[in-house]
């Protein structure tokens, strides 16, 4: 099992994990957060590391409550379709 793996605790969320810290990664390249980025992308640094990081845990929120403020925006329908996208993604990786 990878780092991101055990950190999540499933495989899909895994790989969703490791390509927004990708996106991350990119988006603050030459800074210090988007070398602790990329070293725990690399496997350098974990990624408990990461999230004790007081920028990154900063970085985290700020997305949440952006995520949480677009989900509720969206109607009944469309978030039982995005739910049930989820789960095909899911099945999929089991």
């Amino acid at each position: 099992m990878d780092t991101f793996e055990e950190y999540t605790g499933d495989r899909a969320a895994a790989r969703q994990m490791r390509e927004g810290l990708t996106v991350l990664a990119g988006r603050y390249a030459g800074t210090p957060l988007g070398d602790q980025i990329s070293d725990t992308l690399a496997g350098r640094t974990s990624m408990r590391e990461l999230a004790d990081d007081p920028e990154f845990a900063t970085l985290a929120l700020q997305g949440a409550r952006e995520y949480l403020d677009a989900w509720r925006e969206l109607s009944p329908e469309q978030r039982a379709e995005i739910n049930r996208q989820a789960r095909e993604i899911e099945a999929a990786d089991d």
